[in-house]
């Protein structure tokens, strides 16, 4: 038996985009966001998410159905992880 643990992480969600991102050593305003074909400076507008901490930082939701696909069934959650065994 296989099994995974992931733990949550708090990221930044860009509001209009949806991306997740990390502050530079820039200000506040000066963050980079996509804009759908290049690149634009604008203020940011985010939300702090609770995410689970693996690549591109999914929702558990979006986390739980990607192991679901790998043949790992969902064993337990709580505040700080989560954990799959197949």
């Amino acid at each position: 038996m296989a099994i995974h643990v992931a733990t949550f992480i708090q990221v930044h969600v860009d509001s209009i985009t949806q991306e997740i991102f990390t502050k530079s050593g820039a200000k506040m305003n000066d963050f980079t966001a996509k804009n759908l074909n290049k690149p634009t400076q604008r203020p940011r507008e985010f939300s702090t998410e609770q995410r689970v901490n693996t690549t591109n930082y999914p929702t558990l939701k979006d986390y739980l159905e990607a192991e679901s696909a790998a043949g790992f069934k969902f064993k337990h959650v709580d505040q700080t992880y989560v954990i799959t065994e197949n």
